[in-house]
């Protein structure tokens, strides 16, 4: 297995980049790596939390999580605009209350930068240490727990609304699969079921955009994106069942 020391440093590493990029320079593909970085941190936290008990996940993971809250209302507006133009959806107006406030969160959080990282640069010593006790057995049961959550979720009467928590399960099998070394059926299968449920999910985030600001016309787009919302929830579900229905063997791991 390869070192979750190394691993968790260049998560660490990685995250302060871009922290320090971002304050240079406001670009969205910026605040979306790290976002993508402070998920990957959380997960080992959980991780830290699943292989030792004394481990205070909640008081390590309430800084991340904090600034991943405050990236993702920058981030949302960005994507939201993104996804009217994917989908052929005309701007709406948005009221000068809606474009101060994202101002002022872009605002606060290039000045609450420095900040961040003194934190982050805090807890990473902690956590870094305690990351050198987690056995590889650990990981393994950790995943292997994760996946059977994923399954017995998938195969249970999957409500849509628990599709965006199942994608999270996904999620936390992918950003350590280069520690588990997945074989290429799983690493293929949750990567494009999570890729997947993220379609699904942007137009769910598309439609209540629109039901909020009323556009001319929202109604029937917001109908037709509906339709597609449950028609590729559907899709997801039958995946899930096909390819669980071809795999009954537990998860397994690719030799060195």
């Amino acid at each position: 297995m390869p070192s979750i020391v190394n691993y968790g440093n260049k998560r660490f590493a990685s995250l302060l980049k871009h922290l320090r990029n971002y304050h240079r320079l406001q670009r969205q593909e910026t605040l979306h790596r790290i976002r993508v970085e402070l998920k990957k941190i959380i997960n080992l936290l959980k991780l830290l939390s699943y292989c030792h008990e004394k481990f205070d996940y909640p008081k390590h993971a309430e800084s991340f999580g904090k600034i991943f809250k405050l990236a993702g209302k920058i981030r949302e507006r960005h994507v939201i605009q993104e996804l009217l133009k994917e989908y052929g959806i005309k701007q709406p107006q948005e009221p000068n209350k809606i474009r101060e406030k994202a101002k002022k969160q872009m605002e606060l959080f290039v000045k609450k930068v420095p900040e961040f990282e003194n934190k982050i640069k805090k807890h990473k010593r902690k956590f870094l240490k305690h990351l050198k006790h987690i056995e590889g057995a650990c990981v393994k049961k950790n995943l292997l727990k994760a996946k059977n959550e994923f399954k017995n979720k998938s195969l249970a009467k999957l409500e849509d609304s628990e599709l965006h928590r199942t994608r999270k399960i996904a999620k936390q099998i992918i950003y350590l699969s280069r520690l588990l070394k997945l074989n290429d059926a799983d690493r293929t299968f949750f990567t494009g079921t999570e890729k997947a449920m993220g379609v699904w999910h942007d137009k769910q985030v598309v439609v209540e955009y629109l039901k909020k600001m009323k556009p001319a016309g929202f109604v029937k787009i917001g109908r037709e994106l509906e339709k597609r919302i449950h028609s590729e929830a559907f899709e997801i579900k039958k995946n899930i069942s096909k390819f669980y229905a071809m795999d009954s063997a537990p998860l397994t791991f690719r030799k060195k």
